[in-house]
């Protein structure tokens, strides 16, 4: 069967455009063309595209789309060779841009499943107008599900497989060619990416290293504040760490590069006094006035930019320098939280979305019956923070109390998982396997341990928002009886 997905590309279309036509994916080029130049350099055909979307009315825009990115793939048992699906392939790209936009074409022939990548520019080289695509929310009228059509009727000519159209039939149910064959064979998307991530992982000796091997795989990452985000160029697929699992997290996958437990501080980027020619920086202690300092090498950390997330062996000792590079002191790197805040511990992962059906013959009796919804919810939070307060807040069950152990205890148990992600990564280096069958929190210790540390940081999300709750409820009442004594 045939299965159509469309993408859009607001940034990185070099990029985009080099890993579609990736000689390894594509036998050494034999398989990429376009219908507006012979050569296929990335930054050549990237440049030509762009020209167009710039001489269009309001030109590139803020965070426009440059190009869309189609993939056209092929039923592993079909009786398609490489060739035929390039051929239709261009034949269905001169069908959906009628001859007006431009674009280029890649047959991968690296998967069990032949596909067809497309990229086209988002505006005509005859009138320089920007393509109308319908998005998918009218699904019965959309862009969509017009190539779709244009797509099976060339491929039922040629006597291969064609999915059935039906927005609604079961298949759709997969989020498209992301999940479509993957979730056939009982692995989704997400799988996917944490087997990618686990190979680079495996390979990769510092950050950089760790970015180049999945961008050879087809991934990308790109820093985002305290996470990191991933997005497949195969599929579109885009996800944050936090959502793939703890074992996925920034300071996890760090660990998994090092070998080692680790410590992280973050700090500013004006807090570097200088660096050195072998890839050191000296970054001043807070509340030193500049007196001193602590070297930090610039592979040990990620940096958006402007914050930079040091990773330090656990238990290693870092040194301590004045300003002229002279030794002060030795002191191990978790011993740095004198100066430097620990890092918050991250609950964003945790958010939980319920969906309950509207119920109610009137629009009064919804809303009354949504407000009885949000009082259950809340109930429900309540109930979580006191058993958490009394399981955490000892004798007398203090919240600030019950607070301070779970952090600790979230830090020792997050500890221990690193610890286990580390002796798994050696186990697999030593055995040559950079690659495993499984995505590394498929482990029952990794699970188990996972598992439970999901448990207690719901118990301090319950605590602290809670708490949060408390006190805006209590200054809003001081504030209305401050107001009625001045009145």
């Amino acid at each position: 069967m045939t299965y159509v997905k469309i993408g859009e590309i607001h940034r990185t279309l070099p990029r985009a455009i080099r890993y579609i036509i990736n000689p390894d994916k594509t036998d050494d080029g034999a398989w990429v063309s376009t219908n507006f130049t012979r050569k296929t350099a990335p930054e050549r055909v990237a440049d030509i595209m762009l020209a167009d979307v710039d001489a269009a009315v309001g030109g590139r825009g803020r965070n426009g789309v440059l190009a869309y990115h189609v993939i056209q793939s092929f039923d592993p048992d079909d009786p398609v060779t490489p060739e035929l699906v390039h051929e239709l392939g261009r034949e269905f790209a001169d069908r959906i841009t009628e001859g007006k936009y431009k674009y280029v074409i890649a047959t991968h022939g690296d998967r069990d499943h032949l596909h067809n990548h497309i990229i086209i520019c988002s505006t005509s080289d005859v009138d320089r107008r920007k393509m109308r695509v319908i998005p998918s929310k009218n699904p019965r009228n959309c862009t969509l599900k017009q190539w779709r059509e244009i797509s099976d009727e060339i491929t039922r000519r040629e006597g291969l497989h064609v999915i059935r159209t039906d927005p609604d039939h079961p298949k759709y149910a997969h989020g498209g060619m992301a999940g479509l064959y993957p979730a056939a064979r009982g692995a989704g998307s997400k799988d996917q990416l944490r087997r990618r991530i686990d190979m680079a992982a495996g390979r990769a000796r510092d950050f950089d290293g760790f970015r180049r091997e999945l961008e050879a795989n087809g991934v990308t990452v790109t820093v985002r504040g305290r996470h990191l985000t991933f997005e497949s160029l195969d599929t579109g697929f885009r996800c944050r760490d936090s959502r793939l699992g703890q074992a996925y997290d920034m300071t996890n996958i760090m660990a998994r590069i090092g070998r080692t437990t680790l410590v992280q501080i973050n700090f500013n980027r004006s807090l570097i006094a200088r660096r050195r020619d072998d890839g050191t920086m000296l970054v001043r202690l807070p509340g030193t006035r500049g007196a001193e300092h602590v070297a930090i090498r610039e592979d040990e950390c990620i940096t958006d930019g402007k914050t930079y997330m040091a990773f330090l062996a656990s238990g290693a000792e870092r040194i301590i320098t004045d300003r002229r590079d002279r030794y002060i002191r030795a002191v191990e790197a978790e011993s740095l939280y004198a100066w430097f805040e620990p890092p918050d511990l991250d609950l964003t992962g945790l958010e939980t979305r319920t969906i309950r059906p509207d119920i109610g013959a009137s629009d009064a009796q919804r809303r009354w019956y949504r407000w009885q919804a949000r009082r259950l919810d809340d109930l429900d939070r309540t109930g979580r923070a006191l058993i958490a307060a009394n399981r955490w807040g000892g004798e007398t069950g203090d919240w600030n109390t019950a607070i301070d152990r779970l952090e600790r205890e979230i830090r020792a148990e997050r500890a221990e998982l690193q610890g286990v992600l580390v002796a798994i990564a050696d186990r697999h280096e030593t055995d040559g396997d950079d690659a495993p069958d499984e995505p590394i929190d498929t482990d029952p210790e990794i699970r188990e341990r996972t598992e439970r540390l999901q448990r207690l940081s719901l118990d301090l999300k319950a605590l602290r928002d809670e708490q949060r709750r408390l006190r805006e409820r209590n200054d809003g009442g001081k504030e209305r009886r401050g107001t009625r004594r001045r009145t």
